[in-house]
Parts: structure tokens; sequence; C-alpha cells
């Protein structure tokens, strides 16, 4: 689901700020220099169909499922937050039932109740040894009709890891992407605070950035950071020395209400890591591809895009980024992304265009690049919520990788 490829930027640690001022760190670890920035935003969209929310404290809250609950706090099932009888709701607990899966979106086979798209995903806390980590999983083998329903994989203990996953934390600082995999790749994320330990999962944290443990105020002010980070393939290694860092990703962030393909309203975290950072550290630079992924209080992750330059050819089916952005249009699988006129930083302008049959915005970087269109050639919405009849404990809990999980 992830990719990752990085380039040379500086460090960073922010906190919560007000829109465009910035501050120092409040946690700095050895090499770790502070920069940041916020921005306000000049135009937005209004959200359809708002759903209840719940208090949020920790970027935990927009990586976790969560469950409704009636006033003892126990589960209720039958129930998920998008409806409206769902009136209390905390994050699912480690070990808990999943009573429900998101999906994705595809046109309802004949004879199906609903829409199960191909797509089933997950997003749950697992303790191993004390430490928590977060797994979203998915598994993409769903049948074309309804003979593999919610029902039968339920009766089979929720799935299995036909499909892949990836392993999220978060410390003090930020939340983060620790590493995933699938039938065909397994990859880890390496981040700068390697040299302080590599032999355990700290080794992983903040090589992909999602956004900072303290989620920002829905004020539509974007904050960035720069990292460096390095791309590990093959199963997670806590024995061999940590990867010379000599790349970075850069990740820009902003909180706000987003009505998703399913029409719910969400309080989300839109997350964008591009492949590269420029050498200042507060523009992507020659970044050609970008990840954005929408976090939501509801449902942890809830969209997931894939964005290219104008000049972008796809290796694989050479394929331009306009020509596979028509196509991902065409297919329908997700409605209008996020999308806001904003200035991140000194260097960094996005604005949305109006273009036929695409989704695309301008990136500007003052004094840095030529200014580029940038297309939405990849997407995949989960708020297609389908719930299960029995609600079932993962089957692949126990197979996860421990070193994501070494403290």
């Amino acid at each position: 689901m992830f990719s990752h490829a990085g380039s040379v930027g500086q460090t960073s640690s922010v906190r919560r700020t007000q829109p465009g001022r910035c501050s120092g760190p409040r946690w700095a670890g050895p090499g770790l220099a502070a920069a940041c920035a916020f921005t306000t935003i000049m135009t937005g969209r209004a959200a359809a169909r708002p759903i209840a929310q719940s208090s949020a404290d920790s970027i935990y809250d927009y990586m976790v499922m969560d469950v409704c609950v009636d006033a003892s706090n126990r589960m209720i099932r039958g129930l998920t937050p998008a409806d409206s009888q769902c009136t209390r709701r905390r994050n699912i607990e480690p070990g808990e039932p999943v009573a429900y899966e998101l999906h994705n979106f595809r046109p309802r086979a004949r004879g199906c109740a609903q829409s199960l798209g191909t797509i089933a995903k997950v997003n749950i806390p697992v303790v191993k040894a004390g430490v928590t980590r977060i797994v979203s999983s998915y598994n993409h083998d769903l049948g074309a009709e309804c003979a593999e329903d919610a029902t039968t994989r339920a009766s089979a203990g929720g799935g299995d890891l036909s499909g892949g996953a990836s392993v999220q934390g978060y410390d003090g600082g930020f939340g983060y992407i620790m590493g995933s995999w699938s039938p065909v790749a397994l990859s880890s994320f390496v981040g700068p605070l390697c040299s302080t330990s590599p032999s355990t999962a700290i080794r992983f944290a903040r090589g992909w950035v999602i956004g900072p443990s303290t989620p920002p105020a829905q004020s539509r002010a974007y904050g960035y950071i720069s990292l460096p980070s390095a791309l590990e393939t093959g199963p997670p290694s806590l024995s061999t020395p940590c990867p010379t860092l000599s790349h970075a990703g850069f990740t820009t962030w902003v909180r706000d209400t987003f009505t998703f393909t399913s029409g719910l309203a969400l309080d989300s975290i839109m997350s964008e890591h591009f492949s590269r950072a420029s050498d200042m550290g507060d523009a992507p630079g020659e970044a050609e591809q970008v990840e954005r992924t929408y976090w939501t209080r509801a449902f942890g992750l809830s969209r997931w895009e894939k964005w290219a330059r104008d000049d972008w050819v796809n290796p694989r089916n050479h394929m331009t980024a306009l020509q596979q952005a028509q196509a991902e249009y065409r297919s329908g699988n997700c409605k209008t992304p996020y999308s806001i006129a904003a200035t991140v930083s000194p260097h960094l302008a996005y604005a949305p265009i109006e273009a036929p049959n695409v989704f695309a915005r301008t990136v500007r970087q003052p004094g840095q690049t030529a200014v580029h269109i940038w297309y939405m050639t990849l997407c995949e919405d989960y708020t297609n919520i389908v719930k299960l009849p029995a609600a079932a404990k993962p089957v692949w809990e126990g197979g996860l990788r421990d070193e994501y999980w070494v403290n």
C-alpha cells in the first residue's frame, strides 16, 4: 500500500502552534534540529452528513477504529460510528472483537444487498509484551459476487494476511508508519532515531511521519516536517547497522472535516508524504510522487490516494500522470479529494484547479522549481462500512513480526 523513497532534508520536531507561527521543539533527540511552520487556509468546502464526534487527545485516536458503546462503556454490536443511533463512542480496545469492516467502493454485484468492494480493512491496536502498536490490515481477495461476504469471513475468524498491512506507532512527538507488507513486498521505514537504539523498534520511529502526536486544531492550518529516513526491504531487522540516512521524506498535514465517498463528513487528518524533500526542508523539491492518507477520528485510516507530477511516467505501464489520472477518474472509485488553496511554507503553496475528467492541483515552490500540475492517479476510499453479523477477532494477530514491538 505504501511506497517510499527519500532524499536529503533537515530534521525537525514540531508542536501545536497558532497559524502562521513557528515554535521550537518540545522533544529533541541527538542530531535533531528545530524547524516548523503552519499556515492559514484561504478557502474550504462545506461538509455533509456529519456524524457524532468524540474527544481526541492523541494521534492514536485517529489511527484506530471506534466502537459504539452503552452507558457502561460496553460495545454495542450491530452499530457502527456511521449509524445515527451511535451516540457514545470510544476507541476499540486491544483484543476486542471487530464488529465491522471498512471496505472500498465498487459497483454492487447483482443479487448483493450491499457492495462489498474489493478490499476489507480494519484498524486495530495490538499489544505485545506490553507495547501497543496499531495494525491497519487489508484483505483484497474478496469475491466478485456475494459468495465471500461478511458472514463467511466472520465465521472464518475475520480474515487473514492474504492482502497486507502496515504497523503504526506514536511517541511524544509524532505518529508514524513503521513498516508495511503485501504479498509482493515487505518494507520498513528507518527513521532519524535509529542510531540511539538500533536493536529496538525505535529504529522504525519517524521514518514515515503521519502528523504530530497532539492533533492540530481544526483551523485548516498546515504543518510540515522533513526528516532523514531510509527504506529497508525484506523482513524487519534489529541486528543490522543503521543505514546511512542520506535522504529525507517531506510530510505535510492538515486537520479538517472532509466528506468521503460514502457521504460521511468526518473529522480527519490529511497527511501527505512526498518521496523527496527540498534542500531547505520546507518543500518537496524535485519529488514526482506523493501519497496522501486520511486518518479519521471515527475509523482510523480511511482513504488513500497517490498523486503524481505532470512530467511523471509510470515505469511499468508507461502511462503518463495525466493518462493514469483520467483512468482513475473514470473508475469512479473515489469522489472529490480534499482540495483547498494554502500557502504551506515560504517555498510551498497548493491550489486546486478545474480540469476535465481528472482531479488535479498546482504545486508552487517559489525559487525552487517550476510550477507543476499534480494529478490524482490512484485512490481507495474505505468508508463503505460493512457490519459483521458476529464480531470476530482477526486470526493474523499472532503472526505479526515481533520486531515492531521490541522496546
